[in-house]
């Protein structure tokens, strides 16, 4: 669900609005370095520190466990000078100084701690350059080329189908050397190194046949797909389309991002979607306006960023476009 466009931006959004920087209240739109789409939740890494909206039964915005909340809110005293974000399931993680923070559901450990207790914790692992990726109810992150994963384990999501149901602290997965991007979805993860992906989870490890060297991965909820060549290769369910709509992109693309039942792709500045529309996360890219520099996608939401604005479109049942209602697109301030 998380995707790095580019190494000083990633994407990750939510379903339906556009986010616009109040500059009287923080900094410039410019300085949104980081944004990811979870579950039914939203969080967005502004001047280094983190925003969350959306859904929030289980403390996933960062705030305290309460209501949802439909307009952007400042995750309290979680990380000062953060560098990176991602949004899970039901729960967010953030990295700072090269350690993590995790925060919102722990039934399986997916925030580095003993399941059950009640976050934020700090896990017990140093992660390189930002490189965090949480799944349903997992969490993953490279560390000194290898991947960590902790959390839930019931379809090897961590990586070794032997570790047991759960995980409640980081520990590698096997086979992982020289990892360079991390992706998490539902059930499962893919690390890439050299131009080649493995992945796990929904059954065992697994290496992806590939025409030529991958560029980019990200995984949604029961698919994967890379950027190869320019062009995308998607694997895994296709059952709302989510793989099949790949052939019918052209062009050079720049991002890629799948969310629970859809795919998304950044080409030439403008963003395109396939699969699943029941709630609008596929056709409203046709509504992005301005030239896309990163994208994401979430449960049944998509995001862009295009200059000053986030651009999002698809589900808002539990606020998670952060503009005050349950309804369509407006602009939304950061208070």
């Amino acid at each position: 669900m998380k995707l790095r466009a580019a190494p000083a931006l990633l994407g990750a959004l939510a379903a339906g609005c556009h986010l616009v920087i109040d500059p009287e209240k923080v900094p410039k739109p410019s300085e949104v370095a980081d944004i990811a789409a979870g579950g039914e939740h939203t969080c967005a890494l502004v001047a280094h520190e983190v925003w969350c909206w959306g859904r929030n039964d289980f403390n996933q915005l960062g705030g305290g466990q309460g209501d949802d909340s439909r307009t952007p809110v400042k995750a309290s005293g979680l990380l000062a000078a953060a560098d990176a974000v991602a949004a899970g399931g039901l729960h967010t993680c953030a990295t700072a100084g090269g350690r993590a923070t995790c925060w919102g559901y722990n039934e399986f450990g997916e925030l580095g701690s003993a399941r059950g207790s009640t976050g934020p914790f700090q896990v017990s692992a140093s992660v390189a350059g930002g490189q965090i990726a949480a799944g349903h109810f997992f969490t993953c992150a490279i560390q000194g080329g290898s991947v960590l994963c902790w959390g839930r384990n019931d379809q090897a999501q961590l990586g070794d189908p032997g570790a047991g149901e759960f995980r409640e602290a980081p520990d590698a997965v096997p086979g992982i050397a020289g990892a360079e991007a991390i992706a998490a979805g539902g059930n499962h993860a893919c690390a890439l190194a050299g131009g080649a992906v493995s992945c796990w989870g929904d059954g065992s490890p697994s290496s992806v046949a590939l025409a030529s060297g991958a560029t980019r991965i990200s995984v949604g909820g029961h698919h994967a797909c890379a950027v190869v060549a320019g062009g995308v290769t998607c694997w895994g369910d296709n059952s709302h389309g989510q793989i099949s709509g790949a052939a019918a992109i052209s062009g050079t693309v720049d991002a890629i991002a799948a969310g629970d039942n859809h795919t998304c792709v950044l080409s030439g500045g403008g963003v395109t979607c396939w699969g699943d529309d029941a709630r609008g996360q596929v056709a409203g890219a046709g509504a992005i306006a301005g030239s896309v520099t990163a994208i994401t996608a979430g449960g049944d939401h998509s995001c862009a960023l295009s200059g000053d604005v986030i651009q999002c479109w698809g589900d808002n049942s539990r606020g998670q476009l952060g503009d005050g209602s349950t309804a369509g697109p407006s602009t939304v301030t950061f208070q």
